[in-house]
């Protein structure tokens, strides 16, 4: 099968760039996508519980992401910080693994209960939080010690998240029939 991308202008819809096509595609499918906030590098999280890295203008592999006890969970979310340096991933469906990019491996990981389910994993646009949103709320977590810092039991199954608003301090979650936004100030 044929994995190759292309890079669309969103003013003109024309294709600015074609990638050769991958070298190393993995043989399991593709179950999530995120773009490191340079530009250059492509992640994709696949059915076999690894994060694979793309090079963009290369069209191959950078690194393989894999944990140690590889569960073969399905990685439906990704997220880079701003700065790049690290990538949040799903390790299994109740916890979270933080990549370090720099080092190519965990530099820490966040169990949640079992019962919490991840749906989504987004920074905030200064990279001071994560938030984890799943199957029982969201999860608001400090990003350097990963200290949870907020948890909206309330919401229900949120299937997305976003910071936005002024200085990104509104986080936006959607729900099976809702939208819900929190502010600074509420819980």
């Amino acid at each position: 099968r044929r994995q190759d991308y292309s890079i669309h202008s969103l003013s003109t819809f024309q294709s600015v760039y074609q990638s050769p096509i991958l070298t190393d595609p993995p043989p399991e499918a593709f179950t999530s996508l995120a773009a490191h906030p340079d530009g250059q590098l492509l992640a994709v999280g696949t059915t076999a519980g690894i994060v694979q890295v793309y090079d963009i203008r290369q069209g191959s592999l950078a690194a393989s992401l894999a944990g140690e006890k590889s569960s073969g969970y399905s990685i439906n979310t990704l997220s880079f910080s701003e700065n790049g340096y690290q990538l949040a991933a799903p390790s299994s469906p109740s916890s979270v693994a933080i990549w370090d990019l720099r080092k190519l491996k965990t530099s820490a990981s966040v169990p949640f209960a079992e019962s919490f389910k991840i749906n989504k994993l987004t920074y905030d646009t200064s990279a001071h939080y994560l938030a984890v949103a799943g199957s029982e709320g969201v999860k608001v977590l400090l990003h350097k010690t990963f200290e949870e810092v907020l948890s909206l039991d309330d919401a229900g199954d949120v299937m997305d998240a976003a910071f936005t608003g002024v200085n990104g301090l509104e986080l936006w979650g959607v729900g099976p029939r809702e939208v819900k936004i929190w502010g600074p100030g509420e819980n």
